[in-house]
């Protein structure tokens, strides 16, 4: 049976915010990069904005 594995791993991408400014771009960055692709994986340490893009 062939594996249904992706042929590329997800793209890993990691940001830190540490005040509500930095939030706020980061939660920005991660919409639109959202937008352009599905399979990424955020890492990082940020506030609500950036918690509710994932």
């Amino acid at each position: 049976m062939p594996s249904k594995a992706p042929l590329t791993p997800p793209l890993v991408i990691g940001i830190v915010a540490g005040e509500v400014s930095g939030d706020s771009l980061g939660a920005d960055f991660m919409q639109q990069m959202n937008n352009l692709r599905d399979d990424i994986v955020w890492v990082g340490v940020g506030g609500p904005k950036m918690q509710a893009q994932g």
